[in-house]
């Protein structure tokens, strides 16, 4: 029987449970990114991610770069995740 691909949402709630991250450390750390970077667009409420994780929601590219920062990878490892192709 051939393997179910995994959808973005799980792959996502995947590398945060490998970093042993809650919603709530994620979000935390996307305030002190977005104040970082002088931008509220990277700021991720828990509940925001949550929809990523559940129901498939697909992250601006503001969501993505904090995503990739908070899960110290690649931004292109997520675009992947959301089958844009490496070029």
């Amino acid at each position: 029987m051939p393997k179910r691909q995994m959808k973005p949402g799980e792959r996502l709630a995947e590398r945060r449970f490998a970093l042993g991250l809650t919603f709530r450390q994620v979000h935390q750390e996307s305030i002190r990114l977005a104040k970082r970077m002088g931008n509220r667009r990277y700021m991720i409420p828990a509940s925001r991610l949550h929809d990523f994780e559940t129901k498939n929601v697909v992250p601006s590219i503001y969501r993505c770069y904090t995503l990739a920062w908070v899960y110290n990878c690649k931004i292109r490892d997520l675009f992947e995740i959301y089958g844009i192709p490496r070029k």
